[in-house]
């Protein structure tokens, strides 16, 4: 999801009255980690707002997510002689890297992913 469906859902309560979204500490020492129903969160800006018929929030396994990263396609490009850089003595850097990634599904009866539509 989002950052805006994702600051939407932090305001909504459930019937109990607790709230939807609980941050707490991630696996990898991260603090503030978003999750839903004991789920980590993950923010994906290119992913559509909530509205109607769209796709906002995708539920998947990530154990049957699988990159694949090509052998010697990184490479970091230095920029030091550019007008602005030489002015205020900085160095710039940008990396380039090929990725790859799909889902994999072990059979068609397990789905790995699910996308929750909003409806109007």
């Amino acid at each position: 999801m989002n950052d805006s469906t994702l600051s939407y859902l932090e305001g909504l309560v459930t019937k109990q009255g607790l709230p939807v979204v609980k941050f707490c500490d991630g696996l990898n020492g991260q603090s503030n980690v978003p999750f839903i129903h004991g789920k980590p969160v993950a923010v994906c800006a290119s992913m559509p707002s909530l509205g109607a018929a769209q796709n906002s929030v995708v539920l998947y396994n990530p154990f049957y997510f699988v990159q694949r990263r090509v052998p010697s396609s990184a490479y970091v490009r230095r920029f030091d002689q550019a007008a602005k850089f030489v002015e205020y003595g900085l160095i710039g850097f940008q990396e380039f890297m090929r990725v790859d990634s799909n889902l994999i599904a072990p059979n068609p009866s397990y789905v790995p992913a699910v996308i929750i539509q909003n409806h109007s």
